[in-house]
Order: C-alpha cells, then structure tokens, then sequence
C-alpha cells in the first residue's frame, strides 16, 4: 500500500524519504548524546558539564557531544585514512605519504599478486585492524578479516561521530622500517587550537606508550600506567614533525597529528580527534585538569 503511494502521488517519495532521514538523525544524536553521558557518569562519577567542561577527557566528551547536536562536515574526511591523505596532500607536500599501492573495496578482487614482499592492510573507516602483509600471508583468512571490516560502521562502537558516514574501503600502503622490532614506533603531536603542546610515542602492542614535551623531556604523565618507561633518544626530525603537525592542525580545537620517522624520512600516519573515544585515564590525574587548560 505505502509503495503503491509512493509511486502514484508525486513528490511522495522524495518527502518520506527526507522526513526518514531527518527521524534518523534526531535518533542518532539524542542516543548518542545520553550514551556519552552515561560513558562519561561511569567513568568520572558526574555528567559532562557541555558548556563549561574543564578536564580534557571531559572537553573530548563535550565535543563529541556538539558534533551530535551540531555536526561538522570537515571531520569525517580527515579521520578516514584515504581522504585524509589528500589533507596531507595539500598541506604538507606528497613527499610526507606512504607509497599506496591500492585501494578499494571488493576483498575478492584483492592484488595479492601484485604486491612487494611486505605491505600493511587497513581499513580506512575505523580503527585498530591491520594486517602486516607477505608471502606467508594466509589470503583467505585476510580476505574474511577484510570483509568483516568492511561490515563495520565505527560509530557505533563508542559514537564519535566523525566516523559516521565514511565510506567504507580498503588501503594497502607501504610497509614502514624505523629499525626497530615489532613495527615502526608512533610518534603523536598533540595540538591545541593549531599549537603543538607535547608529544607522545607508543609502540604496539602497548609496549610503549609515554609523554614528552617538545624539547623532548620526559613528562610524568600516562594514559596506560602500569606501562613502564624507557629511555628513548630525541629523534632527529622531532623539530620537522612538529611543523608538520603545526600546519595540519590549522583551524582545529584539538588534534593528535601521528608520524612514522623512518631513517631521514618523517611520513603521516593519521589524524586522531578523540584519542581512546575519550575514555582514556590520565595519571596522575592531575594531567587531566593541565592537558585540559592546553585547550583553552
């Protein structure tokens, strides 16, 4: 009955269609605000306060909240890692990209073939899925891990909105070598409103993770306590790194920028809005009051 009406009254269509659209969105943002509230009541014991936040987990939580009631079209491109590249692009230079070698969005039609001896798979719409590519890669186990991927919507694990509406697809890039084992070590520009303020270098599987500022002193400051610290040298290209995140985070309230340095090279890993989805526990936790006034 409701098909047949759509089609026999013009003008129908396009209006239901718009009104269930708009239903959805109203949905979306009022779920998605009280469950961030409750996230947040778990965690601190209190609700966001939006208007007057002052921790930065609770600024992080504020902000995701306003992107519900007030979403901002630039964010969903610079959190997918293939658009984002194109930012990258413009600001910094290609010269500052991993080597893609492919993209898409079909896992069966997957250039297995096609690929170097070492190549890092990745989804472009969330987070924490990767495969380190070579030829004992078993392709069918890849090719269902990429399907599952593809299958996901990252909203809907811890609602930052940002990733809402990215295209789902599939990147392979180069294999990144800094000389050390277990994967090139990730070095994180935190920027407040377009000013680098420190910088953090972590090691997964959460071998490393620790703060510094950008004179590259050691802070006393954690998101993951019980990982001890070590001593890690100044990288030389610490001074480039920070410029580079100067440019990115032009016109952004916060941003953690992130780096790969392989050996006279510094190459972009992504950009990062809501770092842990702002469940993270800074310790002490006074860090989250001092990381909170960086935003102000």
């Amino acid at each position: 009955m409701i098909r047949q009406l759509l089609k026999t009254i013009p003008g129908l269509r396009p209006t239901v269609l718009a009104a269930r659209q708009s239903w959805r969105q109203m949905f979306l943002r009022s779920q998605g605000e009280a469950l961030l509230q409750e996230a947040y009541r778990k965690l601190y014991g209190r609700p966001v306060d939006v208007e007057n936040p002052t921790l930065f987990s609770e600024k992080l939580h504020a902000w995701m909240i306003r992107q519900h009631r007030q979403p901002d079209p630039r964010f969903g491109p610079l959190v997918d890692k293939l658009a984002s590249r194109d930012y990258v692009r413009e600001r910094l230079g290609p010269e500052y990209l991993t080597e893609l070698y492919w993209q898409g969005s079909e896992p069966r039609e997957f250039p297995f073939d096609d690929l170097p001896d070492r190549y890092v798979i990745k989804p472009t719409h969330s987070s924490g899925h990767v495969i380190i590519g070579g030829p004992d890669l078993d392709r069918g186990q890849a090719v269902e891990a990429m399907e599952g991927w593809l299958q996901e919507n990252y909203y809907w694990v811890c609602r930052e909105y940002q990733y809402l509406e990215i295209p789902p697809r599939i990147m392979v890039e180069e294999c990144v070598d800094d000389g050390t084992e277990g994967g090139p070590f990730d070095y994180s520009i935190w920027s407040f409103n377009g000013t680098p303020k420190l910088a953090q270098l972590r090691k997964f599987p959460r071998v490393v993770n620790q703060f510094y500022d950008l004179e590259w002193n050691l802070l006393p400051l954690k998101a993951r306590k019980h990982i001890p610290d070590i001593e890690m040298a100044r990288p030389p290209q610490l001074e480039e790194m920070v410029k580079a995140a100067e440019r990115l985070s032009e016109g952004l309230e916060y941003v953690r920028v992130d780096f790969y340095c392989p050996p006279g090279r510094v190459l972009y890993s992504e950009l990062t809005l809501t770092p842990g989805a702002g469940r993270s526990r800074y310790h002490p936790p006074e860090w989250d009051l001092k990381l909170g006034e960086m935003w102000d």
